[in-house]
């Protein structure tokens, strides 16, 4: 397990500019468990690349950018 500020950062946009209010409806959506994303989003916890992977692709973001590695969300 590893503990990212930058991912914790980007989670957090991620989920602001896509108005979401019900983590839980989110974490269901994007096919995760409730824990995982919420421990993302307070501590920064970086899931497991199957579960980085389905958030990358729900909103359509690189993994790289997720993990604060690009600039660029394209």
């Amino acid at each position: 397990m590893s503990i990212s500020k930058e991912y914790q950062e980007r989670i957090i946009d991620l989920v602001e500019v896509n108005s979401v209010t019900e983590v839980t409806v989110l974490a269901k959506t994007i096919g995760i468990d409730y824990r995982s994303l919420s421990y993302s989003l307070k501590y920064g916890i970086v899931p497991t690349s199957r579960k980085l992977i389905n958030i990358a692709d729900y909103f359509n973001v690189p993994i790289e950018y997720l993990l604060g590695k690009t600039r660029s969300e394209e």
